[in-house]
């Protein structure tokens, strides 16, 4: 049975509470077929990212998802990224507050998350609650347990899977804020996040596989549409770029191609459509013949999909 570690942060800066953990800890016992278990862990620098560690050596996890507050955001957002600094604006729990550190001195300058970060945020989405994709976890401690996580996990247990999650503020916690300060009700943060873990579960691993650096990131080729099954979507996300294939029978067709920070373009584009359909990425051309009897791909692999419109 699959395993899914999922920690949230005590409460810090003054708070009483940290819709992280409140949310975590409303978490069902299985999702997805798969055994969740939850975890609170201090927002320290040092003890949080212990605590972490501790956890994946005692449970053995399958996929580990940290969560934390961001109280500027008002939707769930999926970490694509970890970076080796920490800076902090206050300190932490324990009284430590780094400026310009790195987090890991014999550390890749980055991690990218190895759950499948485009799916969950459209998972969630579909289930009808606000979510996107997040390029910074910040400097604070948040960036600091994604970025240990991935460290350990590309270390020493390079098969299991991780990231992180950030949650708005809760309700409660607006009333002494500024008029607008974005919240959301912890019912649905907590919906949000199982449905982030409903994908996970499900999804496979997410861009970076082995959780290497940036500049170390793999290339992949784009998956042939025909074999994700009949009308079945497969995601494919290349830096911050979403698009899908659907397969109809022997007919297939490129559908959905945009950047994760504003709503997908939807069109389909069927045998019936065009006779030839040419896309430039990156210098590099991609065609569909579309024909009576199905439909044929040529493509060249490249690195990165820079993609910013439809045919």
């Amino acid at each position: 049975m699959t395993t899914v570690l999922v920690t949230g942060f005590d409460p810090f800066g003054g708070e009483k509470v940290n819709p992280a953990y409140e949310a975590v800890r409303m978490l069902p016992d299985r999702i997805a077929g798969a055994r969740v278990i939850t975890l609170e862990i201090p927002t320290a620098f040092t003890r949080g990212p212990a605590a972490v560690e501790r956890a994946i050596e005692r449970e053995r996890p399958d996929i580990v998802i940290s969560v934390g507050q961001a109280g500027g955001r008002s939707a769930i957002t999926v970490e694509k990224v970890a970076v080796n600094l920490a800076e902090a604006r206050i300190p932490d729990n324990d009284g430590e507050q780094p400026m310009g550190v790195a987090l890991r001195e014999d550390g890749d300058a980055a991690y990218f998350a190895t759950i499948p970060v485009e799916a969950m945020v459209m998972n969630v989405r579909d289930h009808g609650l606000p979510a996107f994709v997040s390029y910074t976890a910040g400097t604070y401690v948040c960036n600091s347990v994604m970025y240990h996580m991935l460290y350990l996990l590309d270390r020493r247990f390079p098969g299991v899977r991780g990231g992180f999650i950030h949650v708005p503020c809760a309700i409660g916690q607006t009333v002494d804020k500024p008029n607008g300060t974005p919240s959301m009700s912890l019912p649905d943060m907590a919906k949000a996040l199982e449905y982030a873990i409903e994908a996970a579960v499900g999804g496979g691993a997410g861009d970076g596989e082995s959780g290497r650096a940036v500049m170390g990131r793999p290339t992949e080729r784009l998956r042939p549409p025909c074999e994700s099954g009949v009308g079945q979507p497969s995601f494919d996300d290349r830096d911050g770029d979403r698009r899908r294939f659907f397969s109809y029978g022997r007919r297939c067709a490129l559908a959905a191609v945009g950047c994760a920070s504003r709503p997908a373009v939807h069109g389909v584009f069927p045998s019936r459509c065009a006779d030839r359909a040419e896309l430039e990425s990156d210098g590099r051309r991609v065609r569909w013949w579309h024909g009576r009897r199905g439909s044929r791909r040529v493509q060249l692999p490249f690195t990165t999909f820079p993609m910013e419109s439809t045919w």
